[in-house]
């Protein structure tokens, strides 16, 4: 029988793969060789089927990084616009036309400190030593602005 299986594999051309034979007695020699061919071929099948549900759900997890990559490259674009608009809004707020505005609607006078306001305490952060005299410094008679002399 295994003869005539393997027989009936070489006229049609195709290799004898060892699958179960097929009683003589229940099915025609066409029928064995569609049995031996289905298995085959099913296998063929599942495989395709499984390769091309990993391909549709890598398709679709690179679509999805599109769409994720094109949102954040529109936030991107929207937060660049801001920080411009925001620099150009600091850049009014420090201006001096702006800074003499608010203190004219606020009714502050500030002017140039007058020489005796102005401590000099010369600079010994370069020499590593901290002066302490920096801080303790103060005088009742009104604002101090310190310097550092180099």
């Amino acid at each position: 029988m295994k003869s005539l299986e393997g027989k009936q594999a070489q006229t049609i051309g195709l290799k004898d793969w060892g699958w179960p034979a097929v009683h003589a007695s229940t099915a025609t020699p066409t029928a064995r060789g569609f049995a031996a061919l289905s298995g085959r071929y099913w296998s063929v099948v599942i495989i395709g089927v499984f390769l091309g549900m990993g391909y549709l759900w890598f398709h679709s997890r690179v679509v999805e990084a599109g769409w994720r990559i094109k949102g954040l490259e529109q936030r991107a674009d929207q937060l660049h616009g801001r920080i411009s608009a925001l620099r150009i809004e600091r850049s009014r707020l420090e201006s001096p036309a702006f800074i003499k505005a608010r203190l004219k609607e606020f009714n502050l006078d500030l002017n140039v400190p007058r020489p005796e306001q102005i401590i000099r305490v010369r600079n010994s952060l370069e020499s590593g030593t901290k002066n302490q005299t920096l801080f303790s410094s103060t005088r009742t008679s009104g604002t101090v602005f310190l310097t550092v002399a180099p």
